[in-house]
């Protein structure tokens, strides 16, 4: 039984893709061609409890994906599902919870990380799998502020938020 259906990206080939939760509120990612073939998408590694589960977030051109997984510990870790299938799990440097936000044409993947001292942290992450961090300019360091990335565009250009000191709301973008 399927409670609530979320879309997150669709491409130019009109193929989309989301999440939706079970009946025990566990998430489920899918993956939904325009000829209305459904592919179930849960990375493996993903726990089965309350709010646990596979997370898509975006989707290319070409048709890789990004997203996050929450495990059975409660953790969240980043994925990227090539358009043939390949799952390829990750965490961002010094993570304690990765959340993708977005993939662009050339396989780059955004998003934020929360550390030890729960502040979060700006990411980019090549094709190849190499990291840049960084935080929006005035973004305080402390609990529960930071960078929050929300999305990439195809030229590199990432938007998102930062909270500052006084847990002001301010939204930034950066430009490769």
């Amino acid at each position: 039984k399927t409670l609530e259906t979320f879309v997150t990206g669709i491409n130019t080939a009109k193929t989309v893709t989301g999440y939706w939760f079970d009946d025990a509120d566990t998430i489920h990612g899918y993956i939904l061609a325009k000829d209305g073939t459904l592919t179930p998408l849960d990375v493996d590694g993903a726990g089965s409890g309350v709010l646990q589960g596979t997370q898509p977030e975006s989707i290319n051109a070409k048709g890789d994906i990004a997203g996050f997984y929450t495990d059975a510990g409660g953790k969240r870790n980043g994925f990227t599902r090539a358009s043939d299938g390949t799952v390829t799990t990750f965490d961002a440097p010094n993570s304690s919870n990765t959340i993708v936000a977005g993939i662009n044409k050339k396989g780059g993947i955004a998003g934020y990380y929360i550390d030890s001292s729960s502040v979060a942290h700006g990411f980019l992450r090549t094709a190849k799998g190499k990291f840049k961090v960084f935080d929006a300019l005035g973004a305080a360091q402390k609990a529960g502020a930071g960078t929050f990335v929300s999305r990439i565009g195809d030229d590199g250009t990432i938007v998102g938020e930062s909270y500052d000191a006084g847990f002001i709301l301010h939204g930034f973008v950066g430009t490769p």
